[in-house]
């Protein structure tokens, strides 16, 4: 209520979310009102790696950027996939051959043999 109360398309709005988890819920209410095109600017932590329950919203991390181009809203993810050691042990079982990245990466170009990781 209070975002929607206090912005407007065509104010500057800047907006860093670190919600331990609530992320995905938070984003897709604000989508669903229309609001989400109102950010300029949006920095994500997102935890869909770190909390098994939320596992199945990794490939949203990934294309977040692309679902909010076409409103010019710049976005920057931090998933924590690549850059702390310890995310290694929280990839599920489930992504098989692909065990160093998680399987929503095999589709892109790059990607070896069998879904193995992008090499680029």
């Amino acid at each position: 209520r209070i975002f929607r109360e206090h912005t407007a398309l065509g104010d500057a709005v800047v907006m860093r979310m670190d919600v331990e988890g609530a992320e995905y819920e938070l984003l897709r209410h604000l989508l669903a009102q229309g609001l989400l095109c109102r950010v300029n600017r949006l920095y994500l932590e997102a935890h869909a790696m770190t909390h098994p329950s939320l596992h199945r919203f990794r490939t949203l991390d990934v294309l977040l950027p692309w679902l909010l181009e076409p409103c010019g809203t710049e976005v920057f993810v931090d998933s924590s996939y690549h850059n702390a050691i310890e995310t290694r042990y929280y990839w599920p079982v489930s992504d098989g051959a692909c065990r160093q990245c998680p399987l929503l990466y095999a589709p892109l170009r790059g990607a070896g043999e069998g879904g193995g990781c992008p090499t680029t």
